[in-house]
C-alpha cells in the first residue's frame, strides 16, 4: 500500500481496517471513532503513506509485520496500516477451544 491511492476510506491514514471483517473499519480522524465502508470517503481525508520500516498491520496477510518484513511486504504490493480495529466486545465472537 505504500503512497497514496483513490480517496477513499481505506487509502487515508485515519482509518483503521477491522481486525475480522473484510471491507469495514474505523476513522480515527474524531472521537467517537466512526465504522465506516472501505470505499468511503469524506472531508478528513488524507493520503495513507507508507515508507519507514517498522511495526505495521498486514491486512493482505493478517498479521503484524517487524521492520525486518516490511518491505518484503510492500514489494509484494501488501496493505499495511499502522494498527488494526479491535472491538472491544471480540470476546463475544471467540469460542472456547475444549
Amino acid at each position: 500500500m505504500g503512497i497514496g491511492g483513490a480517496r477513499k476510506c481505506m487509502n487515508c491514514k485515519y482509518w483503521r481496517p477491522h481486525r475480522f471483517y473484510e471491507g469495514i473499519g474505523v476513522c480515527t480522524v474524531r472521537w467517537p471513532w466512526k465504522m465506516t465502508f472501505e470505499e468511503d470517503s469524506c472531508q478528513y481525508w488524507e493520503p495513507l503513506i507508507i515508507t519507514n520500516p517498522g511495526f505495521y498491520w498486514c491486512h493482505t496477510c493478517k498479521q503484524r509485520v517487524g521492520p525486518e518484513e516490511f518491505e518484503e511486504h510492500l514489494k509484494k504490493g501488501h496493505r499495511l496500516y499502522s494498527s488494526v480495529y479491535l472491538e472491544p466486545e471480540v470476546k463475544e465472537e471467540l469460542y472456547p477451544v475444549e
